[in-house]
């Protein structure tokens, strides 16, 4: 009998370690719990009435104590009472001497690397757990008693640098209205709207520019290197307080003619690739404003080995030269469709003509882009030293992310508050 009964509780305390029942029978009883302990479980569970009792028996609400036992919700009690909409038990600790900037210690860490995946030596904040965890409500709650915004982690990035990579608009702009700094640089000289380039999101972008962000010598490089589309290059260009009159380069700005580079003429054509002498050579993508994309190799301005494609229809070109005559024709078929050009004399071309000269095309536009350019948006190219600590800042995001992914899937699988 005694036997089952040990059994049962066993499996009570594992299916149900959330709810009061399991709080009263193993942890509030348990002599070999600390009230430091006994504070964080009630408030995990959201329980008033035990968290008034264990503040009232002199238990400090800024402890970095937690129970951690069977409950997946480790964490420092003044962390853990931000999870409850209600927001009864962050009253009461907050009342009772919470200090909203307490840092929790190092030593700590263990509990954060789990849920987050974050550094495991870091340091953390109320807030910045709630940042991490990519949480708008809880984010909002913890503001309301106007924390410092602009700690950082590992004295790198910024609470507002993880939100935007978060693409979290909702959390950024909470932040951005609590004061949190828009052009605040981490260790490897980003700035939040550098950033943001990654999320190719207008609204986003365009947020931090609204409070102050200014573009950093990265900001461009970023755009050429991540391609970002035309609609958000023009888009955050004219936010900027820029007219695009002409068109807008974004190269090497110690050899223009010559360089890797991101073009955007002001009817809409875009060209992605090596420059040499001012022209389309080597490997790149041109897109053309009716929907015509040139890809492949180029000499000279012109594609002699890829692909041309227009909503659908491909032919290939190899040596200069048609691969295929039917697809050829059906590319030429949809290109006059498409423009409009039944009574032209491009209409009257034979198919290799016609396919060949499109293959011309690009030179005339790359070249008329090129003399229009805009000087004033020329960055120049990204330094290895950048590049490697680019790489090891996406590692770092990368390892967070999937704990914090994690962490909401063991929640969502949890009976009760996680």
């Amino acid at each position: 009998m005694k036997n089952t009964l040990a059994l049962v509780l066993i499996v009570f305390g594992i299916s149900g370690c959330q709810s009061a029942a399991y709080a009263y029978a193993q942890v509030y009883v348990n002599p070999l719990i600390s009230n430091e302990r006994k504070l964080s479980h009630a408030v995990q569970i959201n329980d008033f009435k035990n968290t008034q009792k264990y503040l009232k028996s002199g238990v400090s609400p800024n402890t970095v104590e937690y129970h951690c036992d069977i409950s997946l919700m480790c964490a420092p009690s003044l962390i853990a009472a931000f999870q409850h909409e209600d927001g009864l038990v962050s009253d009461l600790l907050m009342s009772s001497g919470g200090d909203i900037d307490t840092v929790f210690p190092k030593e700590t860490g263990g509990l954060f690397s789990r849920q987050t995946g974050f550094n495991p030596e870091t340091q953390m904040t109320t807030l910045g757990y709630w940042v991490l965890m990519n949480n708008d409500s809880a984010v909002k709650r913890v503001l309301a008693y106007k924390p410092n915004v602009n700690v950082t982690f590992d004295a790198s990035d910024s609470l507002l640098i993880k939100s935007v990579f978060n693409d979290n608009l909702n959390i950024t702009e909470a932040l951005l209205e609590a004061g949190a700094d828009p052009n605040y640089s981490n260790t490897n000289s980003l700035n939040s709207l550098t950033v943001s380039v990654r999320h190719d999101n207008i609204k986003l972008s365009k947020l931090l520019i609204s409070y102050g962000a200014k573009p950093d010598d990265k900001f461009w490089r970023e755009v050429r290197l991540i391609k970002s589309s035309t609609e958000y290059i023009k888009e955050v260009y004219a936010a900027l307080g820029n007219t695009l009159d002409g068109s807008l380069y974004i190269g090497n700005l110690a050899d223009m003619n010559n360089s890797e580079a991101l073009l955007i003429d002001a009817d809409g054509s875009r060209y992605e690739g090596l420059l040499k002498d001012g022209k389309a050579n080597g490997k790149g993508i041109f897109y053309k404003s009716d929907g015509t994309t040139f890809e492949g190799n180029f000499a000279n301005g012109t594609l002699t080995d890829g692909t041309i494609s227009l909503n659908g229809n491909i032919t290939k070109i190899q040596n200069s030269m048609l691969v295929d005559d039917g697809s050829a024709k059906r590319l030429k078929a949809e290109y006059i469709k498409t423009n409009n050009l039944q009574n032209s004399n491009e209409a009257l071309k034979d198919v290799g003509e016609f396919v060949l000269g499109l293959a011309i095309l690009p030179l005339y536009i790359v070249g008329a882009a090129l003399a229009t350019v805009d000087w004033s948006e020329v960055a120049a190219d990204l330094p290895e030293a950048h590049m490697r600590a680019k790489r090891e800042q996406q590692r770092i995001n990368n390892a967070y992310i999937r704990g914090a992914n994690a962490q909401r899937a063991r929640c969502n699988n949890q009976q009760g508050n996680c």
